[in-house]
């Protein structure tokens, strides 16, 4: 399957943009509040 060779490669990219996506968030949640 084509997709599943082309999710390989921006997977470690993804899931480095959600991680630092979810950090941000949480480190500006107690800021915030």
């Amino acid at each position: 399957m084509v997709k599943n060779e082309h999710q390989l490669q921006p997977m470690s990219w993804e899931t480095h943009h959600h991680q630092q996506q979810q950090l941000d968030y949480y480190m500006n949640l107690p800021s915030t509040s």
